[in-house]
């Protein structure tokens, strides 16, 4: 007969496997997460984390599961220095979430748990909808026009969106 696992969660949040043909628990690498409950499946184990998520880990395959972040970096023009972040108190923060309305600097951005990594270093993108952008301008925000009646291009906020 195949072995099998069992899979058991302690009151401190640790899991532990057991295989059925071997005599003692094994503790499973910590992932900076605590566990309140688990269960399994022949190809996954799934859970319910301290901080109230549900966690999957599917094992016996090769395809990696991924997520991409983003951070938009917004930045005004001004005449004597170009694009700066020295932006007004109206404009949207210097690293934000695409619409805007939070704050997402690249540095606040952290890996949910122990057992994720980083696939490669920020990076911008320079197309919109398969166009190539200039590499000094990226997306103005149009609607920023309705805030001041003279306003001209060069003193629209603009935006750079970053991925990893």
């Amino acid at each position: 007969m195949p072995a099998s696992q069992l899979f058991a969660v302690n009151n401190s949040g640790r899991v532990f496997t057991l295989l059925t043909d071997a005599n003692t628990w094994q503790e499973l690498e910590y992932v900076g997460i605590e566990f309140k409950k688990v269960s399994a499946h022949e190809m996954a184990v799934w859970a319910l984390g301290g901080d109230h998520q549900i966690y999957v880990y599917v094992y016996g395959t090769t395809v990696p599961i991924r997520v991409c972040e983003e951070a938009y970096e917004n930045q005004r023009w001004r005449p004597t220095e170009g694009f700066s972040h020295h932006l007004l108190p109206t404009d949207r923060p210097a690293f934000s979430s695409s619409d805007g309305l939070t704050e997402r600097s690249l540095a606040a951005i952290h890996l949910p748990t122990l057992a994720w990594q980083w696939e490669g270093p920020w990076t911008i993108h320079t197309t919109l909808t398969g166009q190539q952008l200039p590499p000094e301008l990226n997306k103005p925000h149009f609607p920023r026009i309705s805030l001041c009646r003279d306003c001209n291009l060069y003193e629209l906020p603009v935006e750079k969106r970053w991925s990893m």
